[in-house]
């Protein structure tokens, strides 16, 4: 369902012409405009207003400095090293492989290894009370 707010939003980022606005919302912004014909009209003539100034401008073409500017920033930024395509994903690839391998094989050594039993007799004496075997007592063996 259309509601004013969503209209205007349609109309100032799309324009007066039903034909630019999005297919989906097209139907229910015409019907919102017949039947609000108040609150639509001053948003439709002062959209129209813009699209006639924006399709009367003269469109011009970029001046020779202008291109001369991006031209030369584009080539210095490949000298910088930048590394573009299929070769900044072939390397990144490589490099998350290479972790992965690393951390694979070298990460067992990073951390000690304890033992599943380390300090768990202690432990379940001291919430068991300590007076009878505390595996028993969870009905596993000890």
């Amino acid at each position: 369902m259309m509601d004013q707010k969503r209209f205007a939003a349609i109309v100032a980022a799309y324009g007066a012409d039903p034909r630019r606005w999005p297919d989906a919302e097209r139907a229910d912004a015409q019907t919102f405009a017949a039947a609000h014909a108040e609150a639509s009209a001053p948003l439709l003539a002062q959209a129209r207003a813009l699209d006639q100034a924006l399709e009367g401008a003269p469109i011009h073409a970029p001046s020779d400095l202008l291109t001369a500017r991006v031209m030369a920033a584009h080539r210095a930024g490949l000298r910088a090293g930048l590394i573009h395509g299929p070769r900044r994903a072939a390397l990144s690839l490589a490099a998350c492989a290479a972790m992965g391998v690393l951390i694979g094989f070298g990460g067992a050594r990073l951390a000690p290894v304890a033992s599943p039993s380390d300090g768990a007799e202690e432990m379940l004496a001291a919430v068991f009370g300590g007076g009878e075997d505390p595996f028993a007592l969870l009905g596993v063996g000890g």
